[in-house]
């Protein structure tokens, strides 16, 4: 839960930052890199097994896609416009549900 809340933060910074500011390099852009690194990875353990499952078969490949290319494939290969939109309209959605599977779970 604590690892979602800091995930939640970075997303946050890049929602309230200026759109032609995020670009590879950028505070935000490595902020919303770390976001999506992170929130894959707490998604891989075994203990998030049930917040695996509030996710569409669509958005686990699309996190991990995405995951893919910061880790492995560089940022040239990034499109930025998709990237922006993603971390600032879609992934925040896709924190509060999976913070609030884990939550549900809790009690």
């Amino acid at each position: 839960m604590a690892e979602l809340a800091k995930i939640d933060q970075r997303l946050e910074r890049v929602r309230q930052s200026d759109r032609n500011d995020f670009r590879d390099g950028s505070p935000t852009y490595d902020s919303a890199s770390i976001a999506v690194v992170r929130l894959a990875g707490i998604l891989e353990r075994s203990e998030s097994a049930r917040a695996r499952e509030v996710l569409t078969e669509e958005e686990s490949r699309g996190l991990q896609t995405i995951r893919k290319i910061i880790s492995h494939g560089g940022n040239a290969d990034m499109n930025d416009e998709v990237f922006w939109s993603t971390v600032t309209t879609y992934l925040p959605g896709l924190v509060r549900r999976l913070r609030d599977a884990v939550t549900d779970e809790s009690r």
